[in-house]
């Protein structure tokens, strides 16, 4: 045991309770300690602030069982208890308790084989939609020149985007290819980018300003990759620029002609990989960014991802469902060059 005159409990430390009993977990070694009643909680809540051994064996003896000290030993060489004096490795590498945790959890799965029950393709909102052009355009650029002068853009013209070529932006990077039925309510969804298990959980909620796209309204729309379509979400222009405002504020830039609000569907994910889903769904944000830059610079088109930038909840509400269903994982920017 590394010697030390006091100790606290480490930032990296997690309490949870799973059904009757708390678990006390170190997200540094991943070593947890259970218990059915408060004795562990209050023994590490004696170190919530840098405190001697000795000083808690005497302060907790009357209330805690036998073997005091060889407990707070044990969760010494856990890690759940640090030395007060030191810089923990984690802070060093500047983790932050919750990224740590989710780290650890999103890199521990155990196969299961359930029922999925969350459907694979969303069901259309309304009998209403605009149809996109479908097909590619003849006679594209090499790969390795598209890859060579993919960048970032975060300044854009004011003419607008062919209805064609934004058309072509949603068809190559993120209709549904296919689907055959798998057997039951199961579907088979094929997309241009990968997904964890063909989950496909993400939809596309195009968020397109005034003039920003030739014949297409100002409004916030949901692209149906079924279909190659577009249905209307909302026509307000408050709910338009409230995104349009928020997404330039994040990249740092003017307000952009077009974001791209990625959402999940998380029940997709979730059912089938359970504390790996969140970390596969952000995966598949990554695989649909690139897939997005890629085919933006064969458009001609300008296009930015975002680490953040969209109101919480405000989707969810014009949805009329929660960021539980269906949080906001990403956002793009776009426009004209």
């Amino acid at each position: 045991m590394i010697m030390s005159d006091q100790w606290v409990v480490s930032r990296f430390t997690v309490v949870s309770w799973r059904g009757r009993q708390v678990e006390v977990t170190s997200t540094t070694s991943g070593m947890s300690f259970v218990a059915d009643d408060l004795e562990l909680v209050r023994l590490v809540h004696a170190f919530a602030c840098p405190r001697a051994i000795d000083d808690v064996v005497r302060e907790l003896a009357p209330q805690v069982p036998k073997h005091l000290a060889n407990r707070i030993e044990d969760l010494i060489r856990a890690g759940i208890l640090a030395p007060a004096s030191e810089c923990e490795a984690a802070a060093v590498h500047h983790w932050e308790a919750s990224a740590l945790a989710y780290h650890r959890r999103s890199r521990q799965w155990e196969g299961r084989s359930i029922a999925v029950q969350a459907a694979a393709i969303a069901p259309q909102g309304s009998a209403g939609w605009i149809p996109l052009v479908r097909g590619a355009v003849d006679g594209g650029r090499e790969l390795t020149s598209v890859l060579e002068a993919r960048r970032s853009v975060r300044a854009w013209s004011t003419v607008p985007i062919a209805f064609e070529t934004f058309s072509r932006l949603l068809w190559l990077s993120a209709r549904n290819r296919d689907r055959s039925d798998g057997g039951g309510d199961r579907a088979h969804v094929s997309r241009p980018y990968p997904s964890g298990g063909a989950a496909y959980s993400l939809e596309i909620y195009p968020v397109i300003a005034s003039d920003a796209v030739a014949a297409l309204g100002t409004g916030v729309y949901r692209y149906l990759p079924a279909s190659h379509g577009l249905e209307i979400v909302s026509e307000r222009s408050a709910d338009v620029s409230s995104f349009l405002d928020a997404a330039g504020r994040s990249a740092g830039a003017g307000t952009p002609p077009i974001v791209l609000l990625i959402t999940s569907r998380f029940a997709r994910q979730g059912e089938l990989y359970g504390s790996l889903a969140y970390s596969l769904v952000l995966k598949e944000v990554g695989c649909l960014f690139q897939t997005l830059y890629l085919v933006a610079e064969d458009l001609g088109l300008g296009a930015c991802a975002l680490g953040g930038g969209t109101p919480f909840g405000r989707l969810a509400r014009l949805r009329a469902t929660s960021e539980l269903a269906e949080p906001v994982v990403g956002e793009f920017l776009m426009g004209p060059r």
